[in-house]
């Protein structure tokens, strides 16, 4: 979405009021600027529902990397050994002597150590602890395999040594079956195997005695291996605790967003401020509009003629249906340079026009220090000296009283502005009649030389007072 449209004043409203000051501020100007203000608060208001929900949070998804302070990292590069020389940027990350390094701002890497010292890195991980008790629980844990180890040769010569004793005692089993056989009836031989057969018995429970040790020496290695294990798992709470350390930054973000949002808040409050402004123009054009109403002035436009290059432009039948006549001129100006807008009245609806010096006027400009004024013309003077450069034009309004009237004089009034020939701004003023006591019922524009330029328009309106 576009950045809104910024506002700026189109029309010079004090220096308007400044050259009349009884004169309303003109109503199309104001519309403008109004139509501009409703453009720019639209788009702001637009703007605003792109990152804000109706609950006055911020607008999902609004808010992305993009968006952050450059000073907020979200995770790191991967990691890789530190090289001397190697173009290194910010959140790259490397291994160096048993420690990881996160690279603080983009550099060339020089001496580990100078760069270090100069702030280029930060230390996020050292593995030398985790090494030594590493290490430490290897060699804990291959003495304990050696012990094992020991301890399964003494369980296999000790199975030996059962099994040695198991086949003597089927060998003494054997001979007593002999014996048995041989000498039913000696029970003092029999006797003497038996006793035998005992001590053998014995050595036996000696040897699974022994056997009994060796396990105990193994459960006791199984213990070394269980310590080993809750180093490892000090180390896990560790990084269990650098995991805190993360979450405090999110929670700094959090808090970073929640200034936005108090932020925006106060766009809002500006916003209605504007508002209310605007609601207040609005209420002061609305009471124009009324004691405009209540003038009671009615215009009825009559026509409106795109100005062609003509030498003349004739307006007829002027009647008594109106009290006066508004004759408007917009964007025009002469085809010819430095030359003067004169007017002349008819008494037969544009058949001939007055030219007998019958005629009274005076004008001014506010670039003159004079004006000009005569009693006996065969024309009215109602512009003086204007240009047909590219950039001159001028706008003017004539108004014509009670023209069908005998003895009314066609008493024209005349005011407007132009761009002067020398490239000045102007306005001006002007005034005529003419001594007839016939009714006038019609006029003519034309200029002391040459045609009209084809650019323009002429709108006649009727007036009527109350």
């Amino acid at each position: 979405m576009a950045a809104p449209t910024p506002y700026a004043l189109a029309y010079d409203f004090t220096s308007f009021q400044s050259s009349n000051p009884t004169t309303p501020l003109p109503a199309d100007k104001l519309e403008i600027e109004f139509n501009a203000l409703q453009t720019t608060t639209d788009e702001l208001i637009a703007n605003l529902g792109a990152i804000q929900r109706s609950d006055n949070a911020l607008a999902n998804n609004s808010v992305g990397n993009d968006q952050l302070k450059s000073e907020v990292t979200i995770g790191v590069n991967p990691a890789a050994d530190w090289v001397t020389g190697t173009e290194y940027e910010a959140n790259d990350t490397v291994y160096e002597s048993n420690k990881v390094y996160r690279a603080l701002e983009a550099h060339t890497a020089g001496v580990f150590a100078t760069d270090l010292a100069a702030d280029k890195w930060s230390e996020i991980l050292d593995f030398d602890q985790f090494i030594t008790a590493t290490e430490s629980d290897l060699t804990a844990v291959e003495a304990d395999n050696t012990a094992i180890e020991a301890d399964l040769a003494s369980v296999e010569s000790d199975y030996s040594a059962v099994e040695s004793d198991y086949s003597a005692v089927e060998s003494d089993a054997g001979a007593v079956e002999t014996d048995l056989s041989s000498t039913e009836g000696d029970s003092t031989a029999t006797a003497a195997d038996l006793v035998s057969v005992e001590a053998d018995l014995a050595a036996t429970e000696g040897d699974a005695t022994t056997t009994t040790a060796d396990a105990a020496a193994t459960e006791s290695d199984l213990g070394a291996v269980e310590t080993d294990l809750s180093s490892v798992e000090s180390d896990l709470a560790a990084t269990e605790g650098d995991a805190t350390t993360t979450e405090g930054d999110a929670t700094a973000t959090a808090a970073d967003l929640v200034a936005v949002e108090a932020d925006v808040a106060s766009i809002e409050g500006d916003l209605t401020a504007t508002e209310a402004d605007l609601a207040a123009v609005e209420a002061d054009a609305a009471a124009v509009e009324t004691d405009l109403a209540a003038l009671a002035i009615t215009y009825t436009k009559i026509s409106e003629t795109s100005i062609t290059a003509v030498a003349n432009i004739d307006v007829t039948d002027l009647s008594s249906s109106y009290d006066a006549y508004l004759f408007r001129f917009e964007n025009f100006k002469p085809g010819t340079d430095t030359v003067h807008l004169y007017g002349r009245y008819s008494t037969d609806n544009g058949s001939s026009f007055i030219t007998s010096s019958t005629y009274r006027h005076s004008s001014s400009r506010s670039m003159d220090t004079s004006y000009t004024r005569s009693t006996a013309e065969a024309f009215m003077l109602l512009i003086g000296n204007m240009g047909s450069a590219s950039l001159d034009t001028a706008y003017a309004d004539f108004i014509m009283h009670k023209p069908d009237t005998a003895n009314g004089f066609g008493m024209l009034y005349g005011t407007g502005t132009m761009q002067h020939m020398d490239n000045w701004a102007s306005s001006f003023h002007s005034a005529g009649r003419n001594t007839t006591t016939s009714a006038i019922d019609a006029i003519r524009f034309y200029f002391s030389s040459g045609n009209f330029a084809a650019q323009g328009t002429l709108k006649v309106y009727g007036i009527n007072y109350d």
